[in-house]
């Protein structure tokens, strides 16, 4: 890599932390932290269970134990 890929990597990640750690809210009480002030609805939350499950290392593995099986 050359010296301006570098800068310009270094250059969009500082730049994205610092959105990230700027526009970010802070909870003032840990249940706000955990439980996101009870405002989560079902589809959010049921979308976040699904799309942790189905992974992409739960997805390879269920197509080799299909190849695997015939």
């Amino acid at each position: 890599m050359d010296f301006i890929d570098v800068c310009a990597f270094i250059f969009f990640l500082s730049f994205f932390v610092f959105i990230g750690l700027y526009k970010s809210p802070t909870p003032k009480t840990d249940e706000a932290y955990l439980f996101s002030g009870r405002n989560t609805s079902y589809i959010s939350l049921t979308s976040c269970l699904v799309m942790s499950e189905l992974n992409t290392a739960t997805l390879l593995a269920f197509s080799s134990l299909g190849y695997l099986s015939g």
